[in-house]
């Protein structure tokens, strides 16, 4: 148990600090060449990223290598894009779910995270609003 911790940890970590040089990059290249401050395209930027890259660590390590290494995995899947963003882990949810043939169960999810998600936001936004 402590071993996993520490790898998804490990990775968590790499994956949080290549986030945060994502935004860096694309944030120069916004108001540079862009003259855009929005906070929008690196966040879609790192979002998409993510979710192409479980897409590949899916295919590669789940399908095709089912030897390969639970803490490779863990570390990877968990801990690299968990790290880098946690949008990558609903979309391979999704993405399971529509191999699977659950076409509704994955639109019901998909609209339900999204919704509870935003109102999530709203409700946690202004309860701190309305006690400071």
């Amino acid at each position: 148990m402590l071993n996993n911790i520490l790898i998804i940890g490990c990775g968590s970590a790499l994956g949080g600090i290549l986030r945060f040089l994502s935004y860096e990059i694309v944030n120069i290249f916004n108001k540079n060449l862009l003259q855009n401050n929005s906070t929008l395209i690196p966040t879609l930027l790192v979002n998409v990223i993510g979710s192409f890259l479980a897409g590949i660590l899916y295919f590669f390590i789940i399908k095709n290598f089912n030897g390969f290494s639970l803490n490779l995995k863990n570390f990877l899947l968990i801990g690299f894009l968990g790290g880098y963003t946690t949008f990558s882990a609903f979309s391979l949810d999704l993405f399971r779910l529509i191999q699977a043939n659950q076409n509704f169960q994955a639109l019901i999810y998909a609209i339900l995270s999204v919704l509870i998600s935003l109102i999530a936001i709203f409700l946690g936004f202004y309860l701190m609003k309305f006690c400071s």
